[in-house]
């Protein structure tokens, strides 16, 4: 019931829109103040504790993530890939990128 309300309270205020990816939203511009707001607050806090920023890769291979199956119990892999852009694009037809479930890889 939190969940909704929340996500109500965010879409009526349009800080943010729903995708038409399962888990993706648009982040209005006014919620990508508010985040911004509070890295540019946080960041200097955080690596004063000695912290480094760093970035995760947004695809993975089809390969890696199959992998999971092996040592996480019943996993079940609910992902978008990249078929097309990775066929025509990309020229790596024998592996498809995944686009990255946050934590999960």
């Amino acid at each position: 019931m939190e969940n909704i309300l929340l996500f109500q309270v965010l879409t009526k205020s349009e800080l943010i829109e729903y995708y038409d990816v399962s888990g993706c939203y648009i982040l209005r511009p006014w919620s990508y103040a508010i985040w911004e707001a509070i890295k540019n607050f946080m960041d200097p806090e955080i690596k004063e504790l000695g912290v480094e920023n760093c970035y995760f890769p947004l695809f993975v291979s089809r390969t890696m993530l199959e992998k999971e199956k092996t040592h996480i119990a019943d996993f079940s892999p609910e992902v978008n890939s990249t078929d097309s852009l990775t066929a025509n694009c990309l020229n790596h037809a024998h592996n498809t990128l995944i686009v990255e479930p946050t934590g999960s890889v």
